[in-house]
């Protein structure tokens, strides 16, 4: 969590992103 903090908004939206396809894919 931490480390995703530190990292910049779109890097995040970026991740949410992914794990959204994932989800969806799944």
């Amino acid at each position: 969590m931490m480390k995703e903090a530190s990292e910049p908004l779109a890097s995040v939206t970026s991740i949410n992103k992914q794990d959204s396809k994932v989800q969806d894919g799944e």
